[in-house]
Parts: C-alpha cells; sequence; structure tokens
C-alpha cells in the first residue's frame, strides 16, 4: 500500500520531468498543479461525500449510551420509586432509534439537491479546465512565437554580418566607400541589440510558461513543435444553467415540505442498577440485588410516534418562499444571459477563425512580394545599381513580412484551437 501511495504522489514529477515540454504535456502538467483546480478537486470530493453521506439519512438512527454515578442527598431512585438519602450507586444502559415517517418530503428533495450540487462542481470544474486550457495554450503559443523571432532575428543578424564582411572587402579593394562599411556595421549592431531583445523576451515567456504549469522554473525548459490537444476540454454551459434553475425550483419545493407535518417513530430499550434497590438476605440484613438481577428486572422497552404540525415560525419560512421565487427569477433571467453570451462566443471564435485566415492569406502574399523585392534589391546591390541604405530598406521590409507571416501563423492556430474547445 505504501509503495502504490508513494507511485501516486511521485507520478506528476515522474511524467513532467522532462526538458521537451508539447502542448498537452503544459496543459496536463497545469491541471495537476495549480491551486485553483486543486480546490476544486476537494470541493467535488466533498460533494461527492455530502452525496453518500445523504443516501443513509433515510434510515433510522440508532444511539447507545451507558451512565455509571453516584448521588448523595434525597432522590427518587427510578428503579424503586422511593427516596434514597444515602449515597447510591446507580447505572443505566439504553439503546434508541428514530425514523421519520413524513416531513413534507423534505429528505427526498435534499437528496435531489446536493446530487445537483455535485454536477454543478463537476461542471464549473469543467469550466475551469477550459478556462486554464486557453491560458496555457496562449501562454505556450507565446512562447513558441518569440522562439520563431528569435530565429527570425538570428537570420537577420546573419544577413548583415555577410554585408559587413563585403564592405570591408569592397573598401580594402577600394570598390566602396568607408560610409557604406560604417552603415552596415551600424546595422549589425542594431540587429545584435535586436536579438538580445528577442532572446530575453523568449526567456521571460518561457519563465512565465513554467510558473503557469506549476513547475520550479528551469534554464533547461525547451518547447517541441507539437501544437495539439490530445484531450480537448469540451463544457455544456446551457446544461449547468440548467442544473442550476432546477436546484433553485427543488429548494424552494424543500421550503414548502417544511409547511407539512412531521411524522417520527421513536423507540427505545434500557435496563439499569441501583444501590437503593434491596432485599433482605438470609441472615436479615438489607443489601443491594444483584447487578444481573436488577439488569433482567429493570429491563424496559418504549415505542412511540410523534405528529409535529407548524404553527407559526415567525413568518420566516413565508418570507423563504418569496425571495426563491425572486431568485428562481434571477437564475431564468442569468440562464438567458449565459446562453446568449455563450452563442456570441461561439460566434466571435467561428469569425475570429475566419478573420485570421484571410490576414494569413494576404501575410504570405505580402511575403512573397516583399521577399520577390528583396531578391531584387540584393541583386542590384551586388551589381552597384543601388546603394546600401536602398538595400536596408529592402531588406528591413522583407523581414518586417516575414515577421508579420509568422504572427500571422500563430494567431490563426490560436483562434483554432480555441474555437474547438468552446
Amino acid at each position: 500500500m505504501k509503495t502504490l501511495v508513494i507511485i501516486i504522489v511521485f507520478f506528476p514529477c515522474l511524467l513532467f520531468g522532462q526538458n521537451d515540454w508539447t502542448l498537452q504535456n503544459c496543459i496536463d502538467s497545469a491541471l495537476v498543479n495549480n491551486p485553483e483546480m486543486q480546490l476544486s478537486e476537494i470541493d467535488f470530493s466533498i460533494a461527492t461525500l455530502n452525496v453518500k453521506s445523504n443516501q443513509w439519512s433515510f434510515l433510522p438512527s440508532v444511539n447507545g449510551a451507558a451512565s455509571h454515578g453516584y448521588n448523595w442527598g434525597q432522590t427518587i431512585d427510578p428503579f424503586t420509586n422511593s427516596f434514597a438519602t444515602d449515597q447510591v450507586r446507580y447505572n443505566n444502559f439504553y439503546l434508541s432509534s428514530s425514523l421519520t415517517l413524513f416531513s413534507g418530503l423534505q429528505n427526498y428533495y435534499e437528496k435531489k439537491i446536493v446530487g445537483i450540487d455535485q454536477a454543478i462542481i463537476l461542471a464549473n470544474k469543467e469550466i475551469e479546465k477550459r478556462n486554464l486550457t486557453i491560458e496555457i495554450l496562449g501562454a505556450y503559443l507565446q512562447a513558441k512565437l518569440n522562439e520563431e523571432i528569435v530565429s527570425l532575428k538570428s537570420k537577420h543578424l546573419s544577413f548583415t554580418k555577410a554585408q559587413v564582411k563585403r564592405a570591408k572587402l569592397l573598401e580594402d579593394l577600394e570598390y566602396d566607400t568607408k560610409r557604406n562599411r560604417l552603415e552596415s556595421e551600424a546595422q549589425e549592431t542594431n540587429d545584435q541589440y535586436e536579438l538580445v531583445q528577442s532572446q530575453n523576451d523568449l526567456k521571460k515567456s518561457l519563465f512565465l510558461l513554467q510558473l503557469l504549469i506549476g513547475i520550479t522554473p528551469d534554464a533547461t525548459f525547451s518547447l517541441t513543435d507539437s501544437i495539439s490537444l490530445i484531450n480537448s476540454v469540451t463544457v455544456d454551459e446551457t446544461q449547468l444553467n440548467v442544473l442550476r434553475a432546477e436546484k433553485n425550483l427543488l429548494l424552494a419545493k424543500q421550503i414548502k415540505g417544511s409547511f407539512s407535518p412531521t411524522i417520527t417513530v421513536n423507540g427505545s430499550i434500557g435496563s439499569g442498577y441501583s444501590e437503593n434497590n434491596k432485599f433482605t438476605s438470609p441472615d436479615g440484613s438489607f443489601i443491594p440485588k444483584p447487578f444481573g438481577d436488577q439488569i433482567n428486572e429493570n429491563f424496559y422497552q418504549s415505542v412511540y410516534a410523534t405528529l409535529s404540525v407548524p404553527i407559526f415560525n415567525g413568518v420566516a419560512t413565508y418570507s423563504q418562499i418569496e425571495i426563491n421565487k425572486q431568485e428562481f427569477e434571477r437564475i431564468r433571467v442569468e440562464n438567458e444571459k449565459r446562453s446568449a453570451e455563450l452563442t456570441n462566443t461561439k460566434l466571435e471564435n467561428k469569425l475570429e477563425v475566419d478573420n485570421q485566415k484571410i490576414a494569413l492569406k494576404f501575410a504570405q502574399a505580402s511575403f512573397k512580394s516583399y521577399q520577390l523585392l528583396f531578391e531584387d534589391a540584393s541583386l542590384q546591390y551586388d551589381n552597384g545599381a543601388i546603394d546600401y541604405y536602398q538595400y536596408l530598406q529592402n531588406k528591413d521590409a522583407f523581414f518586417k513580412a516575414e515577421s508579420e507571416l509568422i504572427q500571422a501563423e500563430y494567431r490563426l492556430k490560436f483562434a483554432e484551437i480555441v474555437s474547438s474547445i468552446f
């Protein structure tokens, strides 16, 4: 059993103790380590225990007790019905049971309510999982985008370094001016600065992602190219609204049930012992009857029914019924509002996917155009037809278009995954 516990405790560590993380790995880790998800699990466990506990509420209650004590001074002995004035030892043993036969179906409604509470908590937990999944998705894609930007900046710097070497060579051969070499060196410094900035952005996004998924930040943490969900989270929020309304209706019925009479059946058995219960011994002295004899003689049984009719309770029940009516109306309005919001969210997500597809199409066309311009500018610059400033403008425009293309691709990925979740 101890071995099983150890495996369960350390399983998350074994599962996520890796350097290359997929999107699904990050989400699974967050679902295990996120405090809000842990609280949701606790709430669901409590609700499950309430359901199990309520299933026993229809059974009769059974209680047992035993007492042992002494009495000094005048009192009536319950077993002899006579006054006792000396110190008297007494014992009492009994079992009692009570069963509610009818109470306006309050227990029945309570059973339904705790079951609905469990379903509501489960639905809320799924909603939290969905929201956390989207949050992790955004952080993961941001980190992947920053990786792409770092790669792009590195390529940008490589182009510039090649131009610096070329400018130095042409200057040494006196085929170019010192100014072009200085401009290319200045551009190299600027590209190095932008690369460092993009590397810092990547480190920051990876750091924030690790905090979000609940692991200790590690410099070796890296991401794979897998951007897909194996365990997709789908939530029917409309069903959640139905559950809330049903619960409120049951609460109203339960409160109305408190107007009904309550019928209970009670029973008990018991016995006792008293030192005051004495008999005359053969030698003429008064001594207490033996313990076993008294237990047999004092054995009693009782069964009785109770009818309780509510007459007046300070109009609290009436007020609660009216409050419940208003609560029911409020839930109805909230459900309509949530349903409309959910419908709008689904439409917005679909529209966002369509918009991002169009944006990606134009980004691809723009990239292709600036790529051709840059290739042409590179050829003209090599042949001396344009100066370095014109070449630099075309190069910057080309890399900007490539950056926009990469961002458009990631925006579409995010929109498509979010749309699939809702």
